[in-house]
C-alpha cells in the first residue's frame, strides 16, 4: 500500500529539521513520481520548476562531451536532492539527468515553494539551510574530483 505524501515527507531526513505544520505545506505541493530506467528527467539547457527527492533508485548527471558522448559527472541515489538550484530560481539544467534503476521520488513544485518560503521566513530558513548543506557537499565533492583530475597517474 503506498504511503501519504505527508507522510513520505515526514520521513525524509531532508526534512529533519521542519515543524509538522512545515512538512504539510511542502506536502501539499509535491507528488509522489516514478522514472523508469533509461528514462531522462531532462536534458541540458532545458529550464526547470521541479526538483525531485530520491527515495529510491539511482540516476545520472551526465555532460554531453563531443566526440566522446555522454560522461557520468554524478550519481544521485535514495536520500538525495535532485534539481535544488530550482528552489533558488528558475533554472536551466546544466546537466542531463538519467535514471540508471527505476527511480521513485517526491517532485516538489520549486516555484511553490521559492513563493512560500519568501513569504514564511521560517519556513525559507529551514528550506535554504538544508538546501546549503547540501550545496556545500556537493561542491566539496567536485573539487576532490578536480583534484583527481589534475593530479597525474604515477606510473
Amino acid at each position: 500500500m503506498a504511503q501519504p505524501i505527508a507522510q513520505l515527507v515526514a520521513n525524509q531526513p531532508f526534512f529533519s529539521g521542519f515543524d509538522p505544520r512545515q512538512r504539510e505545506l511542502v506536502a501539499g505541493m509535491s507528488a509522489e513520481v516514478q522514472f523508469r530506467a533509461g528514462v531522462h528527467l531532462w536534458r541540458q539547457g532545458e529550464n526547470h520548476e521541479t526538483c525531485y527527492l530520491i527515495l529510491k533508485g539511482q540516476l545520472a548527471l551526465e555532460i554531453y562531451v563531443p566526440l566522446h558522448g555522454p560522461l557520468c559527472v554524478e550519481t544521485i541515489s535514495a536520500g538525495e536532492l535532485l534539481g535544488g538550484s530550482g528552489l533558488v530560481t528558475t533554472h536551466q539544467w546544466n546537466f542531463d539527468a538519467r535514471a540508471l534503476t527505476d527511480v521513485s521520488a517526491i517532485a516538489i513544485d520549486c516555484a511553490r515553494l521559492r513563493e512560500l518560503a519568501e513569504q514564511d521566513h521560517e519556513l525559507g530558513y529551514q528550506v535554504y539551510r538544508c538546501l546549503a548543506r547540501i550545496l556545500d557537499g556537493r561542491l566539496t565533492t567536485a573539487r576532490r574530483r578536480l583534484l583527481e583530475l589534475s593530479v597525474p597517474a604515477k606510473d
